[in-house]
């Protein structure tokens, strides 16, 4: 408690290079502390930091702790601890800036703590502070506003609709949760952010398809209609009131249900709803949800030429199909492996080289089983984006140790020379990549 009082009032503190920072003298400094930052999470000075903080709602928090719990294919968070931490940091060294996605560990040796009206980031055994200025991400304007009567009777956030992630990058979810939590077969990985108890929202949740006898179809219709209007209507909110930037990236995301077609089905009305308030074509734009499982070659040229989707993903998590049913037991049981590279590899020829990816789990796999994979999609044209691995209360790898720095720097090194051979892009920019330091890699060589 001594210590936490001390950082608390900056007691001892004096501005110096963390020797892991030192290491990696070939990085810039921004990648060498978000990659510090994504392998060992970011502990607080004190548990009451943020919810003391003047405006903190008017920046981007989570809550600390999480106790995800499946019941009656429901699934829920049931913790009732308050504590919140940063869901995103801002971090700028002279010019450059860089955003990085904040997992919460108090066991992290690196500690943020408060500096007059701002933030930093110390060694917790040394008390060096890294030289490098640490800001909250502040929400944008429009999340404050609620839906009108008209649209939503009940005038629910605008947020339940559409969110921004990380600068610029504008989210829309398909519908709340993952059907393979909700039936205990989720990734192994994955916490999938699960709701409170008692949480409302206009976004439909997976969780009440059960009330539904699993009728997907009546489902949607019950829930569908309200929130494809909220849609839209934010989306033109924020298109005439918000100056979203410096880019502009476009990704529509889901979970999985049940059936896919049903999900596929979901995303077409969706997309048609942002294309009546801007063409999803203008956007740097990203489809990212689970593959057909059967008339592939249909859904992915409805996603192309009918959507307008730019880009478009299916996420395999780790390479090889028996890593795939032991890492990811749901999609392994409803779609398959083979299935998914086979959407993958058609979706080459329709969306073009280099515009088709999947995401990987450094640290769900050995790094050079995952390198050899990855070097074979390449070949293929099959872009490989990547998150770093942390555990996750609640989850079956809640135990497993993150890779380490070196492990991710070595990757990410191997990645952006892959990257440069095909000439790949990286995936949004790295003020929305919240979870790797590949576009802070190649933009420094």
């Amino acid at each position: 408690m001594l210590y936490i009082n001390q950082m608390a009032n900056l007691e001892g503190l004096h501005k110096e290079s963390l020797p892991l920072l030192e290491k990696y003298r070939d990085l810039p400094p921004l990648a060498r502390l978000k990659t510090m930052i994504l392998e060992s999470g970011v502990s607080i000075s004190d548990l009451d930091l943020l919810s003391s903080y003047p405006g903190i709602a008017n920046y981007k928090t989570k809550y600390a702790f999480m106790q995800p719990f499946v019941e009656n294919f429901q699934y829920i968070d049931k913790a009732t601890n308050n504590t919140i931490v940063p869901s995103e940091l801002l971090l700028t060294d002279g010019d450059n800036k860089s955003l990085v996605k904040v997992n919460f560990n108090q066991d992290s040796p690196l500690v943020l703590a408060p500096s007059g009206n701002t933030f930093i980031i110390a060694d917790k055994s040394t008390g060096g502070i890294v030289p490098i200025t640490i800001e909250l991400v502040q929400n944008y304007a429009y999340t404050e506003k609620r839906l009108p009567k008209d649209i939503d009777p009940e005038e629910h956030l605008m947020t339940d609709c559409v969110q921004i992630v990380g600068q610029d990058r504008i989210g829309i979810l398909a519908f709340e949760g993952c059907w393979h939590w909700n039936t205990k077969k989720a990734c192994q990985f994955c916490d999938a952010n699960p709701k409170r108890e008692g949480f409302q929202t206009l976004m439909p949740s997976l969780n009440t398809l059960v009330d539904m006898e699993f009728d997907e179809l009546s489902w949607w219709e019950k829930y569908g209609k309200g929130y494809l209007d909220g849609i839209q209507y934010t989306f033109k909110y924020i298109a005439e009131n918000e100056q979203v930037g410096p880019h502009q990236h476009l990704q529509l995301m889901a979970g999985n249900m049940p059936h896919s077609e049903t999900l596929w089905e979901i995303c077409r009305q969706i997309a048609e709803r942002i294309n009546k308030v801007r063409p999803i074509s203008t956007f740097d734009s990203y489809l990212n949800i689970g593959a057909p499982s059967k008339d592939t070659t249909q859904y992915l040229r409805t996603a192309k030429d009918e959507m307008g989707f730019r880009q478009i993903a299916f996420n395999l998590e780790v390479v090889g199909e028996e890593r795939f049913k032991e890492v990811c037991p749901g999609k392994a049981r409803t779609i398959g492996y083979a299935n998914y590279v086979q959407a993958l590899e058609q979706a080459v020829s329709i969306f073009g080289f280099g515009n088709v990816r999947s995401n990987f789990v450094l640290g769900a796999q050995p790094t050079e089983e995952l390198i050899e994979g990855v070097r074979e999609l390449a070949k293929k044209g099959i872009v490989a984006d990547y998150s770093v691995f942390v555990p996750k209360q609640g989850t079956p790898w809640e135990s497993k140790q993150s890779p380490d720095m070196q492990e991710i720097v070595r990757f990410t090194k191997v990645l952006a020379d892959i990257y440069r051979q095909y000439n790949f892009k990286g995936i949004y920019c790295s003020l929305s990549s919240r979870s790797n330091i590949l576009n802070e890699v190649l933009e420094n060589q």
